[in-house]
């Protein structure tokens, strides 16, 4: 019996202590295992924050630890947009479109221009009768000038003849709440034909003319006969775009409008417009002089300048 106990007595003391040391390791174990277990995504009705769930995308507003604390930068918000006319600017400019062309009197379109002139100035005009026969009025993008204050709406005329259809650019402005005008004088070069009699016919010119036409600046000189023809560049001088070509007129490639098109740093720092550009047709007002002094054998059309890349007044 001794025998028994003292064999029995320390074995189940080994024992006792034995599973005392597993209960202790199974609830450590347990411990790191709840530490270390993730918030179940299935039963979640909504994914916890910061971590979205499978095909669910990022917070684009989160910021990352790297970017907490520093600001984002300003997004460039580049020069503002023109606001566009309204639907009412729109057809009040068509309306006085249509009632200028369809006029049969100066009396009728007097009222009607822009600048106003008087009557005996346009007496003898191709405005004081009918117009031909208009065939199509197309409108085209309108521009709005922010600095003088008004809208350009181009409207693209094309006209019965006798001879082939021909076409014109026709302009009206208009300012603020006033009523819309047509801009009468390209409709005299154009319609009234002032800039192909002026090119047409060598004359003394001591001052530059300024005239209104749809201008493309081409990089050479395509014609023979030009004097010094290496030096110059030729403006093409038209009634529309596609419309037909009135005459052609050239400038000094060493000129500032030479420089104007080919300079495109002057182009990125909007120095220069950027419709103004090779090959690009455009609406300008532009100063023509006879040159008969560099061979007067060949005279030709000379350009000194731009007045405007519009038809202002």
């Amino acid at each position: 019996m001794n025998v028994l106990l003292r064999i029995g007595v320390p074995l189940l003391l080994f024992i006792a202590g034995a599973a005392v040391v597993i209960l202790v390791l199974k609830a450590r174990r347990d411990r790191q295992w709840a530490a270390l277990t993730l918030p179940s995504l299935e039963t979640s009705e909504t994914p916890p924050a910061n971590f979205p769930g499978e095909g669910a995308r990022p917070d684009p507003n989160a910021l990352s630890p790297a970017s907490a604390g520093t600001p984002a930068p300003a997004a460039s918000a580049g020069p503002p947009r023109p606001e566009p006319p309204t639907l009412n600017e729109m057809q009040a400019a068509k309306r006085q479109a249509t009632s200028f062309l369809k006029a049969t009197s100066l009396g009728q379109r007097l009222e009607m221009i822009e600048p106003a002139l008087p009557a005996q100035e346009l007496e003898s005009t191709v405005a004081a009768g009918p117009f031909p026969e208009i065939v199509t009025l197309r409108e085209l993008p309108p521009n709005r000038n922010e600095v003088e204050g008004f809208i350009d709406f181009p409207f693209l005329v094309t006209f019965q003849g006798d001879a082939p259809l021909r076409q014109m650019l026709l302009m009206v402005r208009t300012r603020g709440q006033q009523e819309p005008k047509v801009l009468i004088q390209p409709v005299l070069d154009l319609l009234g034909e002032r800039l192909a009699a002026f090119a047409a016919e060598p004359q003394e010119t001591p001052m530059p003319q300024a005239f209104r036409a749809v201008i493309e600046p081409m990089p050479r000189v395509f014609e023979k006969g030009v004097p010094n023809s290496d030096d110059k560049f030729t403006f093409k001088l038209l009634t529309a775009d596609g419309g037909a070509e009135i005459a052609r007129a050239y400038c000094s490639v060493h000129s500032k409008l030479s420089e104007e098109l080919s300079d495109e740093e002057l182009r990125a720092r909007d120095a220069v417009p950027s419709r103004f550009r090779w090959g690009r047709r455009i609406p300008a007002t532009i100063l023509l002089q006879w040159n008969n002094t560099d061979d007067p054998e060949h005279p030709y059309l000379w350009v000194p300048d731009l007045k405007s890349l519009d038809w202002s007044p």
